[in-house]
Formats: structure tokens, C-alpha cells, sequence
């Protein structure tokens, strides 16, 4: 009965009607879509697995506080002035990718480098808010300047004129070792150098031959005022609050934490950038800062004193420092022969400038002037970094300590070694993050080499240097010091001791015994006297039966006061 009502319903079905052919062809249709539309699904559920399955292995490794909102524990370290060392050891741990904070991520590969800081096929990331911290007086400077096109540069400044202002402080170092009995606080001394250097470079004024906007920091004790304002400030807690705290904290915060006060570099500046007095000829040097910035078209005049301040500070923070610490490393006892091969390399012009670009660039290396990281914004629709998929609004970095202690980009990166330079190949030269790199990198480059090298020179020449014995706590002063983006030593003193080097002293004792002559020929000295003139030496046998004067048994040969 069953089968015949069910035969009577699919009586006038296609089944009966075209045959058995074309019901198969119908379910054949059916279970097309069905299987198409289950392996759709499946597809779609196993795709979403997939890649939350690659999201959990491509993000970057790192410790479980960095998922906390806020990043309290990143945080905790920028205001102990720690975050370069934390983030190291992060570093250490996890590898060249890791997960520092809620939506911040730092590395320290070449490739991290490229795509962050020089993306060649792309637009470069522009840089985060951090860098809001360095506006001054309201102003947003070429710093801190958050676009990525490339602001103006001042590396055309290198021209005759200020090279003569950079050999100018060099040979006014000089004299304060010679004034100082050859021992020296470098820190203090570079930082005046730099000072010095920066504001006649930055601000000369050719009819005043400098003196009028140029420092004489050597000499000046409101200079060196100025210097100690710049210098020797702590502003790294109160500076944070402004990025960190609630806006109904920050003003309370502000109160109770220290401040970088800058009243005589504030006057001076403000007073520089003022434009000369009626009936005066003077104008600024063309290859000065201040006379670039009056020529540029639509740039605001409001604007000078920032962009002026913002070129000191960063010389200041950065140039002196380097110094400072590289003479540090090339008094250390176990470097004192980079310190003979570098003389006897100066003897040759060539060979010279080789070596000594090598050692600057090791000691950038081991000290470099922004050790921190140099955040940026990934763009919304997120970035690959390095295999990594960074989810876009993070912020992301690399900073150059972490970088130049890689052992995958520098052998024994702990150790001080000029040669690798010598022989360093093109991936070695990407991993160096001294001066930056990319639109953004320091604009300040030539000018900081220059002078690094004019001193050294001046230096390195006929003198050596070692740490003064007094100075016992040497190690833990030398340690760097975090100030927001920059660094300096620990201790804020490098107490060295300037002499001649041996083998200058051994030629110029011959010449003092009468080994070389020294005569008048038409009244004009000879070149070994000049020589003795312009060293006004001295020998002094310190024992009796020291008759011949050897240094090696205490006899001494002096520059003005260098012993």
C-alpha cells in the first residue's frame, strides 16, 4: 500500500518521465553542490585554524608581562633608565625578534633594519609619537618631525669655514692638557669642545669672526654654564611623564620631578637668532645652520629658535660623548697598541685616515651616540619583519646596541677591534646603526667625524694616553647611562693622563743631545729648532748617574707642562 501511494506521488515525477538517466543526472547535481559547499566550510575552518595557528608561531617571541596592557613592566624600565639593558636581555633570551611591550616589538637583524628604516620599494614608516618629546618651545623640530620625507639637511655645512672652526677647538683641547699638567676630565673637556664647536657652526656670524653667537666654552665661564645646563641635566623621569602618565597625572608629576633647566642656553639661543642690529654688516656664515634656515623658503622664522636648541642639544649629547668614550677605550691597558698602530698609521696620509675611520667606527660601534631604539609606526595594514607578521599601529624598532652586539653580525662583538673594519663586508656595514640610516639618519654625520677625527689626530700624533691611576672606579663610571634616546657615562667623569708618546720622545731626545742639527741659516731657525721651540722642551735626567737622560731610568721630556 505503502510502495503504491509512494509510485502514485512520483508518477508524474522526471524520473518516470525522461527515465532512470535523468534522476541520476539530478542527484548527481545535488550532491555536486552538498560536497562543494562542505569542502568550502572545511576549507574556511581550516584555513582560520591555520592562521591562528601561524599567528601564535609568527609573532614574535617574548615574556608574558609584554601581553599586559600598558606594558607596566616596559615602562618601569624606561624610568629606572634601564630600557636599553632590559631590552637586550630580551634579546639574549628570545633571539633577533621579541615582544617587548602590548603592541611594541623590538630586533636586531639587518633585515629589520632594511625593512623598517629603509623600505627602498615602499613608503618608509614614519616615526611614533615618542619623538613628541623633543618639540621645544611648542615647536616641531626637523627631529622631531613624526612624517618620513627627508627634512633639510645641513651636511652641505662641512665647507672650509667650519672645518676651520672644528680645527680651531681641536688646538684649544690641545692647550688645556698642556694647562692641566696632562691629566684631564675628557667628559667635561669634549662636551666644551662640542659646545664650543656646535654653537660657531650652527650660528657664526662672519663679521663678528664667530665671537658674537660662537661659544669660546674653554674660556667663558658663562659658556661653560651653558655647557653644565646641557650637559649634566637629568631629565629623563620628567621628560617620560609627558608620554606615559594620564594627562590628570602628568601636570601633578611635573611638579615633583626634576626638570632640564635651560635658561642662559634659552637666552643665548633666542638672542642669536635675533637679526642684527640696524647699520650692521654682519651676517651669518653661508655654511652656518642659521644662515641655511634664513634662505629656505617656507620656512617660518617662529621656527628658528627650536631648530636651532634641537642642533646644540644633539651635538652636544652625541658628538661629545662618542668622544669621550672612545678615548676611554683607547687609554684602556689592553689597547694601547691600537693606540701605537694608529700613530704609526698617522705618520702615513693615507693609511692614516684608514685606520682612524676604522677606529672611530669600532668605538661607534661599542658606544653608539643612540644606543636606544629608534621607534616607528607600523602603517594599518601590518608588515612582515623579518618573517614575523607585526599587526598594523605597533610600534617597532631597532636599537643599536642590541644590533651592534650580535655575534651573528660582528665576531666577539664585545671586543674592541679595529681591524674588522678593515676587511668589514657589506652585510657587517649594514648592521652599523651609528648615525641611523634611512631619510631619517642623522643629518649631523659628516660634521661629527670631522670632528672626531681632527681631534684625534691633533691628539694621537705625538701623545698617548692611559686612565689616570687615581681613578679606580673607572669600569663602573664608563658604564652608559640612559637619557631618553641618547646615553652618557655613568659617572659623567673620564679622568685621563695626556704624555708623549715613547717613540715621539726618543726622536725629539735626539734632537735636544744634538744628534739633529739645529742651526740658523739667514736668520730663519731651522725646522728642528722650530720644532723644539714649539715643544719648549725640557730634559731633566732625574738620577745622577743618569747622565745620557734615557727615559727608560726617569728621564723626562715635557710640551709645556706634559709630563
Amino acid at each position: 500500500m505503502v510502495l503504491t501511494e509512494i509510485f502514485n506521488e512520483n508518477s508524474n515525477s522526471t524520473f518516470f518521465k525522461e527515465g532512470p538517466l535523468a534522476q541520476i543526472q539530478d542527484l548527481v547535481n545535488v550532491w555536486s553542490v552538498v560536497i562543494l559547499l562542505s569542502l568550502g566550510l572545511i576549507y574556511f575552518a581550516l584555513d582560520a585554524f591555520l592562521q591562528r595557528r601561524q599567528s601564535s608561531v609568527k609573532s614574535p617571541p617574548g615574556p608574558t608581562c609584554a601581553k599586559i596592557p600598558f606594558s607596566p613592566v616596559l615602562v618601569w624600565h624606561e624610568f629606572r633608565g634601564n630600557r636599553r639593558l632590559y631590552i637586550h636581555s630580551l634579546h639574549e633570551r628570545y633571539g633577533d625578534a621579541v615582544r617587548i611591550g602590548y603592541n611594541e616589538y623590538s630586533f636586531a637583524s639587518v633585515t629589520a633594519v632594511s625593512t623598517i628604516y629603509m623600505r627602498n620599494d615602499k613608503v618608509e614608516l614614519e616615526k611614533s609619537s615618542f619623538y613628541s618629546l623633543f618639540e621645544l618651545y611648542g615647536v616641531k623640530t626637523s627631529f622631531s618631525t613624526l612624517g618620513n620625507k627627508e627634512p633639510y639637511t645641513n651636511s652641505k655645512i662641512v665647507k672650509e669655514g667650519a672645518l676651520a672652526v672644528i680645527q680651531n677647538r681641536a688646538d684649544a683641547f690641545i692647550r688645556q692638557v698642556e694647562e692641566k699638567d696632562g691629566y684631564m676630565d675628557v667628559y667635561w673637556q669634549s662636551q666644551l669642545t662640542s659646545v664650543a664647536r656646535n654653537t660657531c657652526i650652527v650660528m657664526h656670524w662672519i663679521a663678528q669672526l664667530g665671537r658674537q653667537n660662537g661659544t669660546h666654552s674653554f674660556e667663558s665661564e658663562q659658556d661653560k654654564n651653558i655647557m653644565r645646563e646641557m650637559s649634566y641635566h637629568d631629565s629623563l623621569k620628567s621628560q617620560l611623564v609627558h608620554f606615559h602618565a594620564p594627562t590628570f597625572l602628568a601636570g601633578y608629576l611635573e611638579q615633583i620631578l626634576p626638570h632640564r633647566p635651560n635658561p642662559l642656553a634659552d637666552a643665548f639661543v633666542k638672542n642669536a637668532c635675533q637679526p642684527p642690529e640696524s647699520g650692521s654688516s654682519a651676517t651669518n656664515a653661508s655654511y652656518s645652520l642659521l644662515h641655511h634656515l634664513e634662505t629656505r623658503e617656507k620656512f617660518h622664522p617662529g621656527n628658528m629658535p627650536a631648530e636651532i636648541m634641537d642642533h646644540l642639544a644633539a651635538g652636544v649629547d652625541t658628538t661629545g660623548d662618542a668622544l669621550c668614550f672612545l678615548m676611554y677605550l683607547l687609554s684602556l691597558p689592553q689597547n694601547q697598541s691600537v693606540q701605537d698602530e694608529l700613530r704609526i698609521q698617522l705618520k702615513n696620509k693615507d693609511a692614516g685616515v684608514t685606520y682612524m675611520d676604522a677606529v672611530i667606527s669600532e668605538g661607534l660601534r661599542c658606544f653608539p651616540p643612540i644606543p636606544m631604539s629608534q621607534p616607528r609606526v607600523v602603517p594599518s595594514e601590518g608588515i612582515i619583519i623579518g618573517g614575523y607578521d607585526i599587526p598594523g599601529e605597533s610600534i617597532v624598532g631597532v636599537q643599536a646596541w642590541s644590533l651592534h652586539r650580535n655575534p651573528k653580525n660582528f665576531e666577539d662583538p664585545d671586543e674592541f677591534r679595529p681591524e674588522r673594519w678593515l676587511r668589514a663586508n657589506k652585510e657587517c656595514k649594514s648592521a652599523y646603526l651609528a648615525f641611523g640610516t634611512g631619510n631619517r639618519r642623522c643629518k649631523g654625520k659628516y660634521l661629527a667625524m670631522e670632528e672626531m677625527k681632527c681631534l684625534l689626530r691633533k691628539i694621537y700624533f705625538e701623545l698617548s694616553t692611559s686612565i689616570d691611576s687615581r681613578w679606580t672606579t673607572h669600569v663602573e663610571d664608563m658604564q652608559m647611562a640612559d637619557q631618553i634616546i641618547a646615553s652618557r657615562p655613568k659617572g659623567q667623569k673620564c679622568l685621563l693622563r695626556f704624555k708623549l708618546a715613547d717613540t715621539v720622545g726618543s726622536r725629539l731626545l735626539d734632537t735636544v743631545k744634538g744628534k739633529l742639527p739645529s742651526t740658523v741659516e739667514g736668520g730663519v731657525k731651522s725646522r728642528q729648532e722650530k720644532r723644539l721651540e714649539v715643544y719648549k722642551l725640557e730634559y731633566r735626567p732625574q738620577k745622577e748617574d743618569d747622565k745620557d737622560g734615557l727615559m727608560s731610568v726617569g728621564g723626562t721630556i715635557s710640551r709645556s707642562s706634559i709630563v
